[in-house]
């Protein structure tokens, strides 16, 4: 006999996985002491009503540093994997469920857009009844100018994404690689240079023990 749970469990994620909330916690702080600076530094340009150099450079480094301190939280916070299309390799998905693995099988030109084969799999002993599925994809990362990180190209490389939601009423069978397609469009074979995917657990399902 099974049993289907509505998910709204958290204590199924490894033990050892320090949970995502801590870590967006951690960053929260950070993203708050920017932006009173970039306040300050605002308020300083309206009183003085001539910016300097000086203060404009300096507000755009921070603007840039927040920016990139919430894409760090939203990221830990939904947990997502990224995925280089062109590499056979697979990335973990973290849900509140446990761990996912994700690879991607193919690429393939499908109408004005890009159909994707994901392989998602489900190395627990639980069955996933239907889940939601997020995706980001965009360009590669581009190189950065002397080989030094750039917070605003790299800002400026993640506004460049897209993003798809959809409904998989599939299960995943549990030990098993499962196959999901996803187009995405409208994209060029280079819009899918780089990949974000997010998942969201509905039900589990267990056998009952006699």
């Amino acid at each position: 006999m099974r049993i289907l749970l509505a998910f709204g469990v958290t204590g199924l994620i490894s033990c050892n996985a320090e949970a995502p909330e801590k870590k967006a916690a951690a960053l929260e702080p950070k993203v708050v002491a920017l932006e009173a600076k970039v306040a300050d530094l605002e308020k300083r340009l309206d009183e003085n009503a001539k910016p300097t150099t000086q203060h404009a450079a300096s507000i755009a480094e921070l603007q840039g540093k927040v920016g990139w301190l919430e894409t760090r939280v939203d990221i830990i916070e939904d947990e997502e994997g990224t995925l280089d299309p062109t590499l056979k390799a697979y990335a973990f998905v973290k849900t509140r469920a446990g761990n996912l693995l994700l690879a991607v099988d193919n690429v393939v030109p499908f109408g004005d857009g890009q159909k994707v084969t994901f392989r998602v799999g489900n190395p627990h002993t639980i069955t996933f009844n239907g889940f939601t599925m997020k995706v980001r994809y965009g360009p590669r990362e581009p190189s950065y100018p002397e080989k030094k990180f750039d917070i605003a190209v790299y800002n400026a490389w993640q506004a460049s994404f897209r993003e798809k939601e959809l409904k998989v009423t599939e299960s995943l069978i549990p030990g098993k690689w499962n196959h999901v397609n996803v187009v995405l469009a409208p994209a060029k074979p280079q819009d899918i240079g780089s990949l974000g995917v997010r998942i969201a657990i509905d039900q589990v399902s267990l056998l009952l023990g006699r």
